[in-house]
C-alpha cells in the first residue's frame, strides 16, 4: 500500500467536515470535505495514479502553490455562487474565449464548465494535503488508483505540420486589420494561428506538460485533461486575476521581444522593446483596460507607473500591475465578466474588435486566450490561457496571437508567433524523456 492509498483509508475512517453550501438553479447544495496532511509528494505521480477523470493541474508563477484535482464530483455552468463556507472548497474549469464560436476540435470542452473534483492534492510551500469532496446526498465514492505510471514518448517525432492560415492568409487578415485601424474603425487587434503537429504515436497528455516545467519562468503551469487522450495545458506568463479574500491583483503584458542567446543580446532586445513606440502602444491599450474594468468593483486600488520587464524562457514583455481593495458585492464571475477578453487577446474597442474576428478568423479559439484556473468563496486565481497547447491522441495543436496595431508588418508578426511556440516545441520535442 502506497501514501496515497494509507492517507485514502485514513479519511475512510474520518467523520466528514461541512465544508459549503453552493447555489445551484435556485437550490442548496451541501458539500462535504475531509482532509488529510501528506508528506511532500510527486503531484505528476498523483495525477497518474488516480484513474479518473478530468484532471487538473495548477501551479502558480511562484511554484510556491500547486496542486492536482482528479475526478468530476458535480459540475456547474459557470462560476459557483457559495452561500456559506467553512473550509476552502475549490472549482476548476475554464471558459471559451468565444461562446459563439465552437467546432468539432473542441466539442469536449464546450460549453464552459468548472467541476468540484472528487479527489484534490494541494501543496503550498513544502507542505501537502489530501482532500475528499462528496455532496451532502450521495455516499463515498472508492477512487480506482492505477497501477500505471510516469507514462512517457520514448520516440516522439512529429510526421506533419499544418499552419491555420498559412502565411498568404495571414497576410490578408493583417493587411484587412490594419485598413481597419487606418480607417478608424479598431485601434488594436489580435490575431490568432493555430499550428497543428501530426506525431508518430500517441501523446502522453501529462508527461508532454510536465516537460514545461524546466521553461515556466515567471508563467503559471496549468493541465485540464477531460479524458485519456484528450487534454489543453501550457506555460502561460499572464495573470487574469488573483483574489484573496477581498483583495485583488492583476497585470499587464503586451509588447514582445525574443529572449537574446547573450546577455548582451538579451539586454539590447530589452531596450529595444522599452523604447519601441508600436509596443508601447499596445501595452498601454492593455494597462488602461484592466483599471477601467476593475476599479469600479474597488473601495481603493493602485497600479505601478509607467512599466518594466518581465521575461520568461523565450519571450520577455512589456509588464506592469494592478492592486485593489474590492467592495463587498461583488462576484468572480462579475470580475470574469469585466476582464475577458482583454485587448492583449482581442484589440481595442472591444465590441468592434469582437465582431472584426467572428468575421475574419475562422478558426475557432476553443480554450486558448481564455480564462482558466480555480474559484473559491475565500478565494480564485485566474490565468490567461496562451503558450498553450491542445492534445489529441496524436495530434497536437499549438497556439500563439500578435496583436497589430498601426506599424505592424505581417512577415515580423509571423515571427512573433513562431518565438511565443518555442517554449512548448523546444520543451517537449528536445528535452530528455
Amino acid at each position: 500500500m502506497n501514501f496515497l492509498e494509507e492517507a485514502l483509508e485514513i479519511l475512510r475512517k474520518k467523520p466528514a467536515s461541512f465544508a459549503a453550501e453552493v447555489e445551484k438553479e435556485g437550490a442548496v447544495w451541501k458539500i462535504l470535505r475531509t482532509e488529510h496532511p501528506l508528506p511532500a509528494t510527486n503531484l505528476w505521480e498523483a495525477l497518474e495514479s488516480f484513474d479518473c477523470y478530468p484532471k487538473f493541474y495548477w501551479e502558480d508563477k511562484t511554484g510556491e502553490t500547486r496542486i492536482a484535482a482528479m475526478g468530476k464530483e458535480w459540475e456547474v455552468p459557470d462560476i459557483p455562487h457559495f452561500t456559506q463556507s467553512q473550509l476552502p472548497v475549490r472549482f476548476y474549469g475554464a471558459l471559451h474565449f468565444d461562446e459563439q464560436q465552437n467546432d468539432p476540435l473542441w466539442q469536449d470542452f464546450f460549453p464552459s464548465h468548472f467541476f468540484l473534483p472528487s479527489y484534490e492534492i494541494i501543496e503550498k510551500k513544502g507542505r501537502a494535503l489530501l482532500a475528499v469532496n462528496r455532496l451532502a446526498k450521495r455516499g463515498k465514492k472508492q477512487p480506482h488508483l492505477s497501477c500505471k505510471q510516469n507514462e512517457k514518448n520514448s520516440s516522439l517525432a512529429i510526421l506533419e505540420r499544418g499552419n491555420f492560415p498559412e502565411f498568404p492568409e495571414w497576410e490578408k487578415r493583417v493587411i484587412h486589420s490594419l485598413n481597419a485601424i487606418q480607417e478608424g474603425l479598431l485601434e488594436k487587434i489580435v490575431l490568432a494561428r493555430r499550428v497543428s503537429l501530426r506525431c508518430n504515436e500517441e501523446i502522453h497528455a501529462l508527461h508532454a506538460a510536465r516537460l514545461l516545467q524546466k521553461a515556466k519562468q515567471n508563467s503559471y503551469l496549468f493541465l485540464y485533461q477531460k479524458k485519456k487522450d484528450l487534454a489543453f495545458f501550457g506555460a502561460s506568463p499572464e495573470k487574469l486575476y488573483k483574489r484573496e479574500g477581498s483583495l485583488l491583483s492583476s497585470e499587464a503584458v503586451a509588447g514582445t521581444r525574443i529572449r537574446g542567446k547573450t546577455a548582451q543580446e538579451d539586454d539590447l532586445l530589452q531596450k529595444e522593446l522599452l523604447n519601441s513606440n508600436k509596443d508601447i502602444r499596445e501595452f498601454l491599450h492593455v494597462k488602461k483596460y484592466i483599471e477601467n474594468a476593475l476599479s469600479p468593483y474597488c473601495q481603493s486600488h493602485s497600479h505601478t507607473p509607467g512599466f518594466s520587464i518581465v521575461k520568461t524562457a523565450s519571450v520577455q514583455h512589456l509588464y506592469s500591475s494592478f492592486a485593489g481593495v474590492l467592495s463587498t458585492a461583488n462576484s468572480d464571475s462579475k470580475l470574469l465578466a469585466s476582464l475577458h477578453p482583454t485587448p492583449a487577446t482581442l484589440g481595442v474597442p472591444k465590441e468592434r474588435a469582437r465582431s472584426f474576428l467572428r468575421q475574419y478568423e475562422k478558426e475557432s479559439r476553443g480554450l486558448y486566450a481564455a480564462p482558466i484556473g480555480w474559484v473559491s468563496s475565500e478565494g480564485a486565481e485566474f490565468a490567461v490561457g496562451i503558450r498553450s497547447c491542445l492534445i489529441h491522441k496524436k495530434t497536437m495543436h499549438l497556439f500563439s496571437a500578435a496583436g497589430i496595431v498601426e506599424g505592424s508588418d505581417p512577415a515580423l508578426e509571423w515571427e512573433e508567433l513562431e518565438s511565443k511556440l518555442q517554449p512548448i516545441l523546444t520543451g517537449i520535442f528536445h528535452a530528455d524523456s
